[in-house]
């Protein structure tokens, strides 16, 4: 095989594992949040609204709560969308740290685990890929001999 070649499968090997990699740490980093997290309900009471590399207008709420205190926390969520996943005055489920109040994140399989899915996906494709291309290169070196 080709020492380019290879230079090039290893590369791809590698950014597989690193994919994989941070796809399970964002899993464990969720989960451990999720063990300690409290839960409460809050309200969208506005967006902020932004452009995406497009130049098209995505909304990310910002939602009140209360926590188990009584403290009101304004929170911004991060996680724009087009259109909007919420409606204004939506009331919707917030999981919050009772140590750090202001840390939280909304409920919903791609605000608890956006990143896990993401780089677990492009993972499994640049790994997907590795194997195909090691076997293809395998097979063609083998025809040859």
């Amino acid at each position: 095989m080709d020492k380019k070649l290879k230079i090039v499968l290893v590369v791809f090997a590698g950014v597989s594992i690193l994919l994989l990699g941070l796809s399970l740490y964002s899993v464990l980093s969720t989960q451990s949040f999720m063990d300690t997290a409290e839960k409460t309900t809050g309200k969208v009471v506005d967006f902020i609204e932004s452009s995406d590399d497009e130049g098209d207008i995505v909304y990310a709420p910002i939602v009140v709560y209360k926590t188990l205190t009584g403290k009101q926390i304004i929170y911004a969520s991060s996680n724009y969308s087009y259109p909007a996943a919420y409606k204004k005055n939506e009331l919707i489920d917030v999981y919050y740290d009772p140590q750090k109040p202001n840390r939280a994140e909304l409920s919903g399989v791609f605000s608890l685990n956006g990143a896990a899915i993401i780089s677990g996906i492009l993972g499994l494709l640049c790994g997907i890929l590795t194997l195909f291309f090691y076997v293809s290169i395998r097979k063609e070196a083998k025809q040859k001999s």
